[in-house]
């Protein structure tokens, strides 16, 4: 089956149809996008940090621009500050505006300041790095409580607790 045709099934939002062919479930892909939305969220909160510990050090390989933030405290803790701040409007969102319209907005800010993160770095230095922080992890704050709502509409009572298991496997 052409990729084209999955997407086509699961923007028209059929829940528990199959996929002729496969025998595989509309809702089980959407629950291997969560769950790999959810593992790229997690990677980007870990690595980061581990980064800007190697990035800021003086004296290591890593610290090839020769930065000495003395602010390192702060630029560790800014994504979780993020975080926290928006998680509770995550759920109030998606049920005012619809899951994928919430995860999407909330994918493509996280992404968008992925990218830019090294030019306003360069361009700010550690304020630039700081601002970028906040966006990616307001932005991620959105999307732990859009999985809940996601697994609320599509999975079934009798299998919801597995499959969120695996969903919410690498958030904690």
């Amino acid at each position: 089956m052409r990729y084209f045709e999955v997407a086509s099934k699961l923007i028209a939002q059929e829940p528990n149809k199959e996929i002729t062919g496969h025998g595989l479930g509309v809702r089980h892909i959407q629950i291997l996008l969560q769950f790999s939305l959810a593992a790229i969220l997690v990677a980007m909160n870990m690595t980061l940090p581990i980064a800007i510990v190697a990035i800021t050090t003086p004296g290591n390989p890593g610290n090839s621009a020769n930065l000495n933030w003395t602010d390192q405290s702060l630029i560790l803790v800014t994504t979780q500050i993020g975080y926290a701040a928006t998680q509770l409007f995550g759920g109030c969102a998606s049920r005012a505006y619809g899951y994928q319209f919430v995860m999407c907005v909330s994918m493509l800010l996280c992404s968008v300041f992925c990218v830019i993160l090294p030019v306003l770095t360069d361009s700010f230095g550690s304020n630039g790095l700081v601002v970028c922080l906040l966006v990616q992890g307001a932005s991620q704050g959105f999307s732990l409580p859009v999985i809940s709502d996601f697994l609320d509409k599509w999975v079934p009572t009798s299998e919801r607790n597995s499959i969120g298991f695996l969903c919410m496997l690498l958030t904690f």
